[in-house]
């Protein structure tokens, strides 16, 4: 019962902590709106177009990039994720969606309280633990910038290497399946860098206990094979109940930017964001290079966050590793972890390391953004701090010299502080416009930590002299850290000091503004026919919250033959896309800025009222006037071409990227297909019906003919019927879809019909629905046993 007391109390503690610090948020009122928050948010309102509009979930997303797979790319997948169901249920009750993340910020924490009391560590010591892992700087600015699925994939890390610990010391069945519920749960929360990296954890500790256990503890090898082999087996079992998303995106990721670019991601693009050594002062100096924004004088192309530790919490992990109660396996996997880390997250500054990863294990070269290994640093690092609170508050005695050590050690922290307030003057360049504001902003910092460290020392000093309860001793340190962990905390949240990129918390009403129709949103959907749009001014995928088509748009694996395509275009100088290939890719309509734009090729259609929202925090959120043009000779979503070519397929770009390129008359295709001569008089189709997932239309003509279907090509899923009977489609100038049509009448059906879901999604639930019920009777056996 005591047990449960515990849990209940941590509970609420940790509960009304982050609550305090997201005050402004958990009512709903307020909310963070990040470009990485509004984009989930337009996608998920055009899911609900979809479905109202034609009863049938999108499996594949037209609005955004001339149409990309839903489920296949990471869109919209929360559906799938368990738990989420359990919040949809609670929102019906008036709970603001906001708690889905607080939650699971509590749910780690918990987590880590659990890892340090299975490791032998006091309750305060685990409690501080928790607190750290709660008001981790790296958790709340994913929350707050909108990576949500980062910060909840996140949380299952102290869990499952909690019950990996606990399968190396005994095998029990329900141990086992918890731990692949875990793994599952956090593969289907879908943020799969922070899985793999978990995987990584998993994957060194087999190893690391292999060789520990044999070599240093004597173990019999059948009895370490047999442990490691069971980690192994249902590990996999944990990734099969992820396959209703995995599946799919296997299938997908070799014509993703992540997968068909250099084998993966491409080395460069992947290591943009690697941390360098002069990166790591924001470990123990929030400030000390900008914190974020434009006082930001890193090596990252631009953050908004430090990657800060606390230089309190660095040193109490230092006496956590050198003198905690902590098995030697655990530490050695605990310092590997911290190692490996954080010469992964070097990244293109470390590039030898970085490659052999990048090389040699699979899917990682998919990845980018080495820092973001960093998480399983800090993880690491609140392990070791927290056992530090307990070790230094076990020193706690009238004689100061046995203590010496401390005390020099607290002189050394001093005196780096002090380094750190005087040296702006030295690391910021004297042509630096912020370089005033910046030196204030390390003083005042400087300052603060300080104070912070002072107050520890002579808390530290009062309890050694003074007959003092120890207890006492570990919760001011606890309260000086959460203090710390918070202040930053809340900068990220809602910047004073610095100055940010963009001002990411506001009230609720803004999202209703970015989901509300304004002017030339009306007039679009007044416009029945099947077209796409151009938006010049930067909204790039609110579009798709009316189903408005949109031909740019954001998304982090975009489809390879779209990414190349567009960027050829933009390769050859071209601001405007020329004639031939508005006319390819169904375009109707561009939107530019208030200009004196002419062209003879488009139709100025007037100034119209739009809502803007981006980077420009005068006009975000604000209503706009933008000038609407429409395209003369735009062609239609389906339409004939006379000719079709062969070409080879790096050669095809160059011949239609041209102001004299016409569609109409010529199309290539990257493999052979036999000539024809099209009867350019007696023909014609009609576009019987579109919705996401299926397209029908009908054909009619006296001769053979090649039909253009204005759709992005993806060659999985989709699937062509002419009068029911398989039919071929055609990649067409690198880009869009084309059949070639037999003389006569013809009725096709192009349907996406998506296998790797459907067995993806039968495999996950039978995994699911085995490894609870096996749980629940394991419960129930040992409360029956109890009883």
């Amino acid at each position: 019962m005591n047990f449960f007391k515990d849990y209940i109390y941590l509970f609420f503690l940790l509960l009304v902590m982050i609550s305090y610090l997201f005050i402004d948020f958990i009512d709903g009122a307020n909310i963070f709106t990040s470009g990485d928050t509004l984009s989930p948010i337009a996608v998920k309102n055009s899911i609900k177009f979809y479905l109202d509009t034609f009863n049938e979930f999108p499996f594949w997303f037209s609005p955004i990039l001339g149409g990309i797979p839903t489920v296949h790319s990471f869109l919209h997948i929360s559906n799938y994720y368990y738990p989420h169901h359990i919040m949809m249920f609670l929102n019906q009750f008036g709970v603001p969606w906001f708690w889905n993340f607080i939650f699971h910020l509590v749910f780690g924490s918990i987590g880590m309280y659990s890892l340090l009391i299975f490791l032998k560590q006091n309750r305060t010591s685990a409690i501080f633990g928790a607190i750290l892992f709660l008001f981790m700087p790296y958790m709340i600015t994913m929350t707050a910038y909108g990576h949500g699925s980062q910060m909840m994939s996140g949380v299952y890390i102290p869990w499952i290497i909690l019950y990996l610990f606990k399968i190396s010391n005994k095998i029990k069945l329900i141990d086992l399946c918890i731990f692949s519920l875990l793994v599952g749960f956090q593969l289907l929360r879908g943020h799969i860098q922070i899985a793999y990296y978990t995987w990584m954890m998993i994957g060194l500790f087999v190893i690391v206990s292999l060789f520990y256990k044999y070599f240093i503890s004597k173990t019999e090898i059948l009895k370490i094979l047999k442990k490691s082999f069971a980690v192994i087996i249902f590990s996999l079992i944990g990734l099969i109940l992820s396959l209703s998303v995995y599946l799919p995106i296997l299938s997908y990721s070799t014509y993703s930017i992540r997968g068909a670019v250099a084998g993966g991601a491409g080395l460069e693009y992947a290591t943009q964001w690697s941390m360098s050594i002069k990166e790591f002062l924001t470990i123990l100096f929030p400030y000390s290079l900008g914190f974020g924004g434009p006082l930001y004088i890193g090596d990252l192309p631009f953050t908004d966050y430090p990657n800060y530790v606390g230089i309190l919490v660095l040193y109490l992990s230092i006496i956590g590793f050198i003198n905690s109660n902590i098995s030697k396996l655990y530490k050695t996997f605990f310092l590997l972890v911290m190692i490996f880390s954080f010469l992964i997250s070097l990244g293109s500054n470390f590039i030898e390391f970085y490659s052999l990863f990048y090389n040699y294990f699979p899917y990682f070269n998919k990845f980018r953004v080495p820092s973001y290994i960093l998480i399983l640093f800090n993880f690491s690092i609140i392990i070791f701090a927290a056992s530090g609170l307990k070790e230094i508050s076990s020193t706690l005695k009238n004689d100061l010299f046995k203590n010496k050590a401390y005390y020099i050690s607290f002189l050394f922290l001093i005196i780096t502080i002090i380094s750190y307030k005087f040296s702006g003057s030295f690391i910021i360049a004297d042509d630096y416009q912020y370089k005033t504001i910046l030196i204030n902003l390390i003083d005042y910092d400087a300052k603060i930590l300080l104070l912070l460290i002072l107050f520890a020392i002579f808390i530290y000093f009062t309890f050694n002299y003074k007959k003092l309860k120890k207890q006492t001793f570990q919760l001011l340190i606890v309260a000086i850290c959460s203090y710390d962990y918070i202040r930053i905390n809340q900068e990220i949240i809602d910047p004073e000091r610095h100055i940010p990129h963009k001002q990411i918390s506001k009230p609720s009403r803004y999202i209703n503004k970015f989901i509300d129709e304004d002017e030339i949103t009306s007039f679009f959907k007044q416009d029945t026919s099947k077209y796409r749009i151009y938006d010049y001014i930067g909204n790039p995928n609110r579009w798709a919250i009316y189903g408005i088509e949109n031909i740019g748009g954001y998304h982090p694996a975009k489809l390879n033959n779209y990414s190349k395509f567009i960027n050829s275009i933009y390769d050859k100088g071209y601001q405007l896309f020329p004639t031939g290939i508005l006319q390819l890719l169904n375009m109707k309509y561009i939107i530019l800025p208030n200009s004196n734009f002419s062209h003879e090729d488009f139709t100025y259609l007037g100034s119209k009222n739009m809502s803007y929202f981006g980077n420009n925090g005068k006009y975000d959120g604000q209503k706009i006037k933008v000038d609407l043009f429409l395209f003369n000779d735009y062609y239609p979503r389906l339409f004939f071409s006379n000719e079709v070519k062969y070409e080879h397929k790096d050669y095809i770009l160059d011949n239609i990227l041209n102001q004299t390129y016409n569609p109409h008359n010529l199309v290539y295709v990257s493999e052979e297909i036999q000539p024809f001569i099209s009867d350019t008089l007696n023909r014609s189709v009609e576009l019987v019906s579109w919705s996401p997932n299926k397209i029908e239309f009908s054909t009619s003509s006296f001769s053979d003919q090649f039909l253009v279907v204005s759709e992005i090509f993806y060659p999985n899923d989709w699937k062509l019927t002419m009068d029911g009977n398989d039919h071929k489609i055609y990649e067409v100038n690198n880009i869009v879809r084309g059949i070639r049509i037999p003389k006569g009448n013809h009725y096709f059906k192009m349907e996406f019909v998506s296998k790797s879901i459907d067995v993806g999604t039968r495999l996950s639930k039978i995994v699911l629905y085995l490894l609870l019920l096996i749980v629940f009777i394991k419960i129930y056996l040992i409360r029956k046993k109890y009883v």
